[in-house]
């Protein structure tokens, strides 16, 4: 059967009996994501593929085989995310700028730079187009690695309370982060979370009133307890 990577998983989940809310909560995956790999929209990571292949009980390769037959116009290595952003930094585009440049959506965006959803080949050339870099580029040309996601804590909304959120970061960055977070001896996603407050105590501030990196480094170690 040459079925398609689409194709293939439509057929799976209708033979495990699931809908695609029941697969996404299976494999840990937004039923709106499965919506758009049957449809042919997007296709998913090699992470997000394993899931879904555990999740319909079928091997990884079974699905990886069909998705070949589908993004065969473009190979995109993995490490696409990192790559992302590097380009986005570098062309100096938020996030919604480059929605706008491309009509591509937010969430499609961002699950990109996570290193859950791989783009389609005609995806990419729109991103490179508007970042003004190759295609070749940011397909890549062997495979790298994923932008590591850092978890920490930020302000709540109307600076009430806190919550907790995630940012990929490139992976040569993380580990210089990660290094620095090292010396003050806390995590790295603790270095983040005394970044943000920090960030959100200037707001309106005089600068000479801000409280130092250093003072919301020791906030954040004596919370630990």
């Amino acid at each position: 059967m040459n079925e398609t990577f689409a194709e293939r998983l439509a057929h799976l989940r209708a033979e495990k009996g699931l809908t695609q809310r029941e697969l996404g909560a299976a494999a840990g995956v937004a039923w709106s994501m499965i919506s758009k790999y049957e449809s042919g929209k997007s296709a998913p990571r090699l992470k997000v593929l394993m899931k879904l292949a555990d999740a319909l009980g079928v091997s990884a390769d079974e699905l990886k085989g069909a998705l070949s037959k589908q993004t065969n116009k473009l190979k995109i290595y993995d490490g696409f995310s990192s790559r992302l952003i590097a380009a986005r930094a570098n062309a100096a585009f938020s996030r919604k700028k480059l929605c706008e440049a491309t009509g591509l959506s937010g969430d499609d965006l961002a699950d990109m730079e996570l290193g859950d959803l791989l783009p389609s080949p005609e995806d990419v050339k729109k991103i490179a187009h508007a970042l003004g870099t190759s295609v070749d580029s940011l397909a890549g040309a062997k495979h790298e690695e994923e932008a590591v996601l850092l978890h920490f804590v930020e302000p709540g909304d109307n600076s009430v309370g806190t919550r907790e959120n995630l940012a990929p970061v490139p992976p040569d960055t993380y580990r210089r982060f990660a290094a620095f977070a090292d010396e003050l001896g806390i995590t790295p996603g603790e270095l983040m979370s005394a970044i943000v407050f920090r960030e959100a105590a200037a707001i309106d501030a005089n600068p000479d009133d801000v409280p130092s990196l250093e003072e919301f480094v020791q906030k954040v170690k004596s919370e630990r307890t």
